[in-house]
């Protein structure tokens, strides 16, 4: 019997429903000149990941995924370290465009992550509006906007500090 890509798509909703992770991290990063002169920009990164021991259920995901030309990169997150232990794949979709895309498609079937994904797209969008790469350096960061900092301490993301010199 074949399945219809709605019968798919309601499937995979609910692997990412019962498997899957949605959510977003930040980092704030201090790029520094040469003459030692510094600022703060930030650096959203959204995802959504689905993993399993069952290689079989990833290459599903997969395939549904290329079907909608959502980009994908998959791994073996956990080595086998331990005698009979499985290995665990995951795949994940990252990116505002490329999860923004995904949740889209998946949304309609979503319950447990529904709420989840609706903050995510609404964060996507935010972000989409407010973000200028052209002016990355001198760019809000989430700890200076009020909402955009409300809505990431909800999604329980927490900041990474990290320096970065340009111009060495």
């Amino acid at each position: 019997m074949d399945k219809t890509m709605n019968e798919r798509l309601a499937w995979l909703a609910g692997i990412v429903d019962g498997e899957g992770y949605i959510g977003a991290s930040y980092k704030i990063f201090t790029a520094k000149n040469r003459k030692g002169f510094k600022k703060k920009y930030t650096a959203v990164i959204f995802q959504v990941a689905i993993g399993n021991t069952q290689l079989s259920m990833i290459d599903e995901v997969e395939d549904i995924l290329r079907t909608h030309n959502v980009v994908n990169h998959r791994r073996l997150t956990a080595a086998i370290r331990e005698k009979g232990t499985k290995p665990f794949w995951t795949t994940a979709v990252s990116g505002g465009k490329e999860v923004s895309h995904f949740l889209a498609l998946i949304l309609p079937w979503l319950i447990n992550k529904k709420e989840r994904a609706l903050q995510v797209l609404e964060v996507i969008a935010y972000r989409k509006r407010t973000w200028n790469p052209a002016k990355a350096a001198t760019a809000i960061s989430p700890a200076d906007d009020v909402w955009l900092k409300g809505q990431l301490d909800s999604l329980r993301i927490r900041e990474v500090s990290r320096e970065v010199t340009y111009g060495a």
